[in-house]
């Protein structure tokens, strides 16, 4: 249980990280991750529908 502790404040800690530097999370992946518009709508397609 300990190990799942951890992973879940580590992502917590990631995604303020990524909060602060960026104004959206789709301004994370373009300017960020530098993905593209084709790139991100596959990944939406794949992981989310």
């Amino acid at each position: 249980m300990r190990a799942l502790r951890w992973r879940t404040s580590l992502g917590a800690v990631a995604f303020d990280e990524v909060d602060g530097l960026y104004p959206s999370f789709d301004d994370y992946l373009h300017d960020g991750l530098d993905l593209s518009d084709a790139t991100i709508t596959a990944l939406r397609a794949r992981f989310l529908y």
